[in-house]
């Protein structure tokens, strides 16, 4: 899908520091790209990538924030 991110879990085998938990990637229709990155980068990129029209894929972790505005995965 064009123009699309999603987020993933990194496994902890592969896991460099505690900052690269989750796997960032976004397709913009024609290359697909992906970075690891901390909960607070996906939390930040996913809210970036929507302000510029990406769609969320939909086997993509969500991030939400929490009653005390923490964010977590759902």
């Amino acid at each position: 899908m064009a123009n699309s991110y999603s987020i993933s879990r990194n496994a902890i085998g592969i896991r460099l520091s505690a900052n690269d938990e989750f796997m960032f990637t976004w397709n913009d229709g024609t290359q697909e790209t992906s970075i690891r990155v901390s909960l607070h980068g996906a939390t930040k990129l996913a809210e970036a990538f929507q302000s510029f029209g990406y769609e969320q894929e939909e086997d993509s972790l969500t991030i939400v924030k929490g009653i005390t505005g923490t964010p977590h995965v759902i």
